[in-house]
């Protein structure tokens, strides 16, 4: 009887959070896209110094790193352990006019913390 009520709860449970994580997901490329073609200069006062600044192949890149819901500083070491904290990398590509072209995010907690990072 236990097992047949544990299975029931699967059954219904894990649909539900994985819509949940679904529309997280959605959440946080609405958010991410939000930038397209705004100046980084505009995201740079909204989010913060980024963590990370790296040219690469022509590319200019921009990250934000999150660790437990806190920013990390510039040149801050990344833990070794991502998953022990809750963790969110955003991410934007700059083009030569410092305009965003292009965006990505990662980690265990963004949708959790991303408000206010949407342009919108």
């Amino acid at each position: 009887m236990r097992i047949s009520a544990l299975l029931l709860r699967i059954v219904f449970i894990v649909p539900v959070l994985l819509a949940g994580a679904g529309c997280a997901t959605h959440e946080m490329n609405s958010a991410i896209a939000s930038w397209q073609n705004q100046p980084i200069a505009e995201v740079v006062r909204e989010w913060g110094t980024p963590s990370e600044e790296l040219n690469v192949s022509g590319k200019h890149i921009f990250i934000w790193n999150t660790y437990d819901g806190i920013l990390a500083p510039p040149s801050s070491p990344r833990p070794h352990d991502l998953s022990a904290s809750k963790y969110c990398m955003r991410l934007l590509e700059a083009d030569n006019s410092g305009r965003i072209i292009s965006g990505a995010w990662e980690g265990s907690h963004c949708p959790s913390l991303f408000s206010g990072w949407d342009k919108w």
